[in-house]
């Protein structure tokens, strides 16, 4: 099995959380590990950087795309919590969690939809897959989260 993007390890991520309370994100990323049932191949896989594991880096982004949400806090460096905004959404049972289910929160809208809409370059004339980013307002950038997405280079 290999190391699922960061959007899908969001669900085993919050769970995790769920059950450990603030906990660092390597420790995290180890808790997921064993909850996915990664093999040890699989957990040591480095980036081609060398600098951090696959499943490190990507639970650091999925929880750091769940804190814009405010499903998941830093309590300190390093650590990570849910929220009560988190358990409630486990609450819901989801079957996934990703781009799209954030969009959903005001906050994340604001801290990273409209931010990324923001840098849309002016060849672009305004509008992306034909929506106007100037005039059809906060509801398309929800409509519009799966595409901003960080670049394969950055999982």
């Amino acid at each position: 099995m290999s190391i699922s993007s960061y959007q899908e390890l969001m669900l085993p991520v919050l769970r995790v959380l769920d059950k450990t309370g603030p906990i660092h994100t390597r420790d995290c990323a180890k808790l997921v590990g064993d909850y996915l049932g990664l093999s040890e191949q699989d957990l040591q896989e480095m980036l081609p950087s060398g600098t951090q594991s696959y499943l490190l880096n990507r639970t650091g982004w999925a929880c750091w795309y769940m804190q814009q949400a405010g499903l998941v806090a830093r309590p300190k460096r390093g650590f990570c919590e849910i929220t009560e905004e988190g358990r409630k959404l486990l609450a819901q049972n989801p079957s996934h969690i990703d781009g799209k289910v954030l969009a959903n929160y005001p906050s994340y809208v604001e801290r990273v939809l409209k931010q990324k809409a923001a840098q849309v370059s002016p060849d672009q004339e305004g509008s992306l897959n034909g929506t106007n980013l100037k005039t059809e307002g906060a509801s398309n950038l929800i409509a519009l989260s799966a595409y901003f997405q960080p670049p394969p280079s950055a999982l």
